[in-house]
């Protein structure tokens, strides 16, 4: 399904952003970010007070559970590339459509290519593919969101206007990375195109 609202700014500053190219900023390494995905980096808090209050407020005792223990532990300055192999990762999806949908855990891997940092979601119906970017004290996760057996554009390929009820289903990633320890680390995406307000991939290994 898809969802009802995109961004939930004022109208004036909503058609400033789709006013500009489509990749319109740069990240601290230079590398090229679309408008809109610049903008829910900036709110992500925003997102997040809102997707966390229906989790919290409507999500079973399970699910509330695991997504306490997967925002647990306070970030840490960490080179992307020491995060480098394969980790067990669940998705958990705050807002919307369910207050918390927790699912059972995946399969995803972090890996060097030169000097690209990837990360892949490797199985599931849902996958995501792409890079790691240093952006002052933050790593953003750039990538395509698309579904089990197709093979997705890279990000600074997709067309500057996507539509998520296209076919094949191929939509722009952005999250924030967070690493805690060697062993533990989330994705945090503010504003999905599908299904809820927040996405948190839990990263364990």
């Amino acid at each position: 399904m898809t969802k009802n609202a995109f961004l939930p700014i004022i109208a004036m500053t909503v058609a400033a952003v789709w006013a500009a190219p489509a990749l319109a900023d740069t990240l601290g390494d230079g590398t090229e970010i679309r408008a809109e995905d610049a903008v829910r980096l900036e709110m992500l808090n925003e997102f997040a007070g809102r997707a966390f209050r229906q989790a919290l407020g409507g999500g079973s005792e399970p699910d509330v559970l695991a997504l306490t223990q997967a925002m647990r532990g306070t970030p840490r300055d960490i080179d992307p590339g020491a995060l480098v192999g394969d980790w067990s990762c669940q998705m958990m999806k705050l807002g919307d459509i369910s207050p918390l949908v927790v699912y059972s855990p995946f399969k995803c891997r972090i890996e060097k290519d030169g000097d690209k940092v990837l990360f892949r979601k490797l199985t599931g119906s849902q996958q995501t593919r792409g890079s790691l970017h240093p952006d002052g004290d933050r790593i953003v996760y750039l990538g395509t969101s698309y579904i089990q057996g197709d093979t997705p554009v890279d990000y600074a390929d997709l067309p500057a206007n996507v539509d998520s009820a296209s076919q094949p289903q191929r939509l722009p990633d952005v999250a924030v990375l967070e690493s805690v320890s060697d062993n533990h680390a989330r994705l945090i995406f503010p504003d999905p195109l599908l299904e809820s307000d927040m996405n948190i991939l839990d990263l364990r290994r």
